[in-house]
């Protein structure tokens, strides 16, 4: 989840609409992964990114959901922190793969960067026997243009 600060709001008054606020900086509260994943809008013959911060799975699952043939998930970046990746620092890294576990009443999340390293997070039982879906996988997860 991300935490935002009345100081860090830019006021554009209307120019993206009331339903939308523009942000200098969000805090991100929880030492857990995130992800950072960039959208191409299909607009005629113009195609424009943008970038999301999503705060968990699940999130990103239904981000993944809602794809279309005007907007779809081109990239996602796996930010994890130093206790998740072994490092001494969070570090970002191109996610090839998200799976969630479910066994009985544990969960585990696990993901493949682009260096082939792994990250399990949640109860690391859970993935013995477990039911496993897969969340993301790089390359499958844009319809067909």
């Amino acid at each position: 989840m991300f935490l935002t600060h009345k100081q860090a709001e830019v006021d554009l008054g209307s120019l993206f609409g009331s339903e939308h606020r523009m942000w200098k900086s969000v805090e991100h509260t929880i030492h857990q992964p995130w992800f950072y994943v960039r959208l191409v809008e299909c607009g005629g013959d113009i195609e424009l990114s943008r970038m999301l911060l999503v705060s968990d799975a699940q999130s990103l699952q239904n981000v993944l959901a809602c794809q279309n043939q005007i907007c779809r998930v081109a990239d996602v970046m796996l930010v994890t922190p130093d206790h998740v990746n072994g490092t001494s620092a969070w570090q970002m890294q191109k996610l090839l793969r998200a799976e969630r576990h479910v066994q009985d009443t544990s969960v585990a999340y696990a993901y493949v960067v682009d260096n082939l390293a792994q990250y399990v997070t949640g109860n690391p039982s859970a993935r013995n026997g477990a039911v496993c879906e897969v969340i993301y996988a790089a390359g499958l997860s844009c319809p067909a243009p």
